[in-house]
């Protein structure tokens, strides 16, 4: 089967979850006979698209000039270049099937180009950009989670906090208030726009049951709404192994970013209070809430062991499928991970 896949990056211009999970899942369709393509825009000089071939998959990097935030975020309403580049790749490909990863910085006119060659389209939702146009669901302005669109006002205020940092000489948002009637009804047609693609897709995928909880809260036709989980690709020859240890050890696998919350995981770890932990003669461990004498957490009370099923396992994974790796450690005694 020909299959296209339009997604807004690609490794190894960046690397992040819906890159990689693209990349894992065209691999895994190539290597079951399927002809596969993935398109995607990249921030570079030059126009139309090259091509290469990349572990048997056919990669296409479209080419309109550097995309800042601002113009990625209004490239969705407009992009004759891309457009036309994308138009005429369909025609090479003539794609049975195009997913649609993501459409960030890509312009909606692009589905229309599929619509009118009549192929079969299905879209999964990797964040809430369906939605919001920040993807993350947090403000610009003060960096708190968002509910969603408030008449759009505070979507408005979002986009000019947003390209006032973005500003060679970042402009304060006081200054920008008059502009905010006119970004909220810009912000209410794009949420128009992208809710009819949503309503002719044929399939919409959800990767885990709070997307499909969320997207279906608001207002995303449920009937095409299918929770189906990302796959994982597993490492090949791994070995499992125990060691012992005196440390509590959290590895945290992702980007840096700040909405990503490592800080908030950090905090959280600091917290975590020193516990005694008794290793079992089946290899699991039992851990024990209550320290001796005046080190008890709960004098008052006795809390029973909490048991531990399975041991814990460890990993390596290939450093090319791991955007970013944190790992802290805390000390923790008789700790055995």
């Amino acid at each position: 089967m020909r299959v296209l896949h339009l997604v807004h990056q690609y490794p190894p211009h960046s690397i992040g979850g819906t890159e990689l999970y693209t990349q894992s899942l065209t691999g895994a369709l190539t290597a079951q006979g399927h002809q596969i393509t993935v398109c995607y825009r990249a921030s570079t000089e030059g126009a139309g698209f090259q091509s290469r071939t990349d572990a048997g998959v056919r990669v296409v990097e479209m080419r309109a000039g550097r995309l800042t935030p601002v113009r990625r975020f209004l490239a969705g309403f407009g992009d004759g270049a891309t457009r036309r580049a994308f138009a005429q790749l369909l025609d090479e490909v003539r794609p049975e099937l195009v997913h649609i990863q993501h459409l960030m910085g890509l312009p909606l006119s692009m589905v229309r180009c599929v619509q009118e060659r009549g192929i079969p389209f299905l879209i999964t939702f990797h964040d809430y950009w369906w939605v919001c146009a920040n993807a993350q669901l947090i403000t610009n302005y003060s960096g708190e989670p968002c509910e969603g669109p408030r008449a759009f006002l505070n979507c408005a205020r979002c986009a000019l906090a947003r390209a006032g940092q973005s500003a060679a000489a970042p402009l304060p948002l006081d200054r920008l208030w008059p502009a905010v009637p006119a970004v909220a009804l810009l912000m209410a047609w794009r949420r128009r726009q992208l809710r009819s693609v949503l309503g002719q897709a044929q399939r919409l995928i959800a990767p885990s049951q709070f997307v499909w909880d969320w997207y279906a809260s608001h207002g995303v036709p449920v009937d095409r709404l299918h929770l189906l989980p990302h796959g994982l690709a597993w490492p090949l020859n791994l070995v499992r192994k125990r060691e012992r240890a005196t440390a509590l050890r959290l590895a945290y696998i992702g980007g840096l970013s700040w909405q990503k919350g490592v800080h908030v995981l950090l905090d959280a770890l600091d917290g975590v209070p020193h516990e005694t932990r008794q290793p079992l003669p089946d290899g699991t461990t039992d851990f024990e809430r209550i320290l001796p004498g005046p080190d008890r957490m709960y004098p008052d009370t006795d809390s029973a062991p909490i048991p531990v099923p399975a041991p814990v396992t460890s990993a390596t994974f290939p450093s090319s499928l791991i955007p970013g790796l944190l790992l802290l450690s805390k000390r923790a005694p008789n700790a055995e991970c």
